[in-house]
This record gives structure tokens, sequence and C-alpha cells, in this order.
């Protein structure tokens, strides 16, 4: 196995040595290949898989752009013919969440994915792909 050289700020060194001892990893190292392999799973997908089955989260924020949520919508109706299941939930008067199964070509779930994404008030996206 190859050994890598990280330099991480003092405050995120703490916090992962908490997260470490709250989980049971045995180190820094098994923390850091699993958050690398979950990235790789969230971000790199293998592209030549003809379908695949894919769930998309979506975190918006209405202090930071009022209308996030719609323009998330509009994005995803674009791609209606992926979607299975999408459901849309209000956390309270700032954040709202959208669980969105999808099921296609992994090339475009991965194009929907990106420009959710690219959104100005999207907090965060989560993609897990399936099978």
């Amino acid at each position: 196995m190859t050994v890598i050289s990280v330099s991480l700020p003092d405050n995120l060194l703490e916090a992962m040595d908490k997260y470490i001892k709250s989980y049971g990893y045995s180190g820094r190292s098994d923390l850091i290949r699993e958050a690398v392999r979950e990235l790789i799973n969230k971000e790199f997908i293998d592209r030549s898989r003809e379908e695949t089955l894919a769930f998309l989260l979506t975190l918006t924020s209405k202090s930071v752009q009022e209308n996030a949520d719609e323009r998330v919508m509009n994005v995803v109706h674009k791609y209606d013919y992926l979607v299975i299941f999408l459901q849309h939930l209000k956390i309270d008067e700032d954040f709202c969440l959208n669980i969105i199964l999808t099921r296609g070509p992994s090339r475009v779930i991965g194009e929907l994915a990106k420009k959710v994404r690219s959104i100005r008030g999207v907090i965060d996206v989560w993609v897990k792909h399936v099978m």
C-alpha cells in the first residue's frame, strides 16, 4: 500500500480524531480511505454503465437564494424520464430536502447531479448509486 502525506488544519484533525473514537475506526488512515471511497462513489461514477439506479438528496437554503428549491425542481423536471420517485420535504422556514430516485444511464444521472449542484442556494447534493 502506498503512503501519502496530507496536511490538515488543527481543528479538522481534532474533529477527525473525535470521529474516529466515536465510530470505532482503527485510525486516521481507515477514516481517510473510507472518505475517499465515498467521494469517488459520489463524484466519479462508472460512466460506461448503460443503466444505474441512484438516489440524489438535495438540500437547499432560502436564506442563500430565495428560489433555489424551485430552480432545483425545474432542472429535475427536465430529466423526468429518469425520475422514479420524487419527494419534497420542508425542513423549516429556511431549508428544504428533495429525495430523488432515478434510473437511467450513469452519465445522464451525473449530468443531472452536476446541474443541480451548480444552482445557487443548493447547500449540497448527495448521490448514492445502488446498482
